[in-house]
C-alpha cells in the first residue's frame, strides 16, 4: 500500500470520560505533549466530571447518565473532519506516531477503521480469538478495541455509529445486550457493520505508542452482568505479533 501523509488537522479526537478526573487529566496532558493542536472533544457521561483542560482546541460535551457508546455516537455525529479517533481517558500517549500509525493503515477508501488493539477471531461459535498490540505489517482484523480506534468519519456516520444492541459474539445472551448498558461491545461490533457495506478494518504496521490501563474503566463505572459473562465465556489469547495468529492456532 502506498501511504500519503494525512494532515493531523483532518483528525478529531473524541475522549470518553466518566468521573475519574485524575485519569482524564493525565490522558489530556500526555496527549497535548505530543499533539498540541489536534481537536479534542471530551464526551462526558457524568455531570460530576470536571477535568483540568490544558491549552489546545478542546470542547467538553456532557451526556449525563448515558452509556459511553451513546456519548461517543452523539459526538461522532458532530465531527466534520475526515477522520475521527476515539480514545478512553485511561490511555496515555507515549510518544509521536500514535495517530500517524493508524492514519497510514486507513489511507484507502475501502478501509474504514484501524486501532491499537486488534482482534482476530478463530472460532466465532466458541468465542475464541487472538488479540494483540504488536504488528509487523498491516493485516485484516475482525475488530479493534475502542480505547484507541481511528475511523473514516463518513463510514462511522453511515453505519449509525457504535451499535447499541448488536453483540460481537452471536451467542451472547440477548438479555445482556441492552441499549443503555455500559460496555455493550459496540466498539467491537461496529466492524460487522462496516463489513456489511464492503469496508474493512486494517491494523497498523507497527505497535501504536499508547499505554492503556485496562482495568480503569471497570473501576470508574463498575462491572455489569455482560462483563461477568464475558470473563467466563470469552477466550481471547494474547499473540504478539498478532500477524502470527495462524501459526499459534496451528500449534493448538
Amino acid at each position: 500500500m502506498t501511504h500519503h501523509p494525512i494532515p493531523l488537522s483532518n483528525v478529531t479526537i473524541i475522549m470518553s470520560i466518566c468521573r475519574a478526573d485524575d485519569f482524564t487529566n493525565a490522558a489530556l496532558y500526555a496527549l497535548r505533549e505530543v499533539y498540541p493542536d489536534v481537536q479534542v472533544v471530551l464526551s462526558s457521561t457524568d455531570a460530576h466530571s470536571s477535568p483540568t483542560i490544558p491549552p489546545g482546541p478542546t470542547w467538553l460535551v456532557s451526556h449525563d447518565g448515558w452509556s459511553s457508546d451513546e456519548g461517543r455516537n452523539a459526538c461522532g455525529f458532530m465531527v466534520d473532519t475526515p477522520y475521527v479517533l476515539f480514545m478512553d481517558n485511561d490511555v496515555k500517549v507515549l510518544g509521536p506516531g500514535a495517530i500517524e500509525a493508524c492514519l497510514e493503515a486507513i489511507d484507502n477508501s475501502f478501509i474504514a477503521q484501524s486501532g491499537a488493539y486488534g482482534v482476530k477471531v478463530a472460532d466465532w461459535l466458541n468465542r475464541r480469538a487472538y488479540v494483540g498490540t504488536e504488528f509487523i505489517n498491516h493485516m485484516w482484523l475482525d475488530a479493534v478495541s475502542g480505547y484507541w480506534s481511528l475511523h473514516q468519519t463518513d463510514a462511522f456516520q453511515a453505519v449509525g455509529g457504535f451499535p447499541k444492541s448488536i453483540p460481537f459474539y452471536p451467542s451472547t445472551p440477548a438479555n445482556l445486550i441492552t441499549p443503555h448498558l455500559h460496555g455493550t461491545n459496540g466498539d467491537l461490533s461496529i466492524t460487522k457493520l462496516y463489513n456489511q457495506r464492503g469496508w474493512v478494518c486494517y491494523s497498523p504496521a507497527r505497535r501504536v505508542p499508547v499505554l492503556h490501563w485496562g482495568g480503569a474503566s471497570r473501576w470508574q463505572v463498575g462491572e455489569n452482568a455482560l462483563d461477568r459473562w464475558w470473563k467466563a465465556n470469552v477466550h481471547h489469547v494474547r499473540c504478539d505479533p498478532l500477524n502470527a495468529w495462524k501459526d499459534k492456532e496451528a500449534c493448538r
